[in-house]
């Protein structure tokens, strides 16, 4: 894993708490969001941060408690896009199953 230390890191050691962490922030945050849109601004920032966190983990000298810091900072951003994306997964659920029971609605009364 020479060009991803973070997702590395995330599956061999104890780093998926922070992981976790960023899935609880991320899921109390969705609950503000309303609207997909909004959800998906939501994945791309802080898909954002990971990639960036990524970049600066392979790019900047070797200094440990940065790279703590960083290695921290993805992978809270990680467990947030998870958290994100389920949140946009459930607003889109939920606005087909409202489009089908208006237009069972509207149709009921055709029959």
């Amino acid at each position: 894993m020479l060009y991803f230390p973070i997702a590395y890191e995330l599956f061999h050691s104890d780093s998926v708490l922070f992981f976790i962490l960023g899935l609880l922030v991320a899921a109390g945050a969705s609950k503000a969001l309303k609207r997909s849109v909004t959800a998906l601004k939501a994945i791309l920032s802080v898909g954002i941060v990971y990639c960036l966190s990524e970049s600066f983990v392979i790019l900047l000298p070797h200094n440990d408690l940065v790279e703590i810091l960083l290695v921290i900072i993805g992978t809270a951003a990680l467990g947030a896009v998870a958290g994100f994306s389920a949140k946009l997964i459930a607003l889109i659920r939920a606005k087909r199953k409202k489009q089908e029971k208006s237009i069972r609605y509207m149709t009921a009364g055709r029959s």
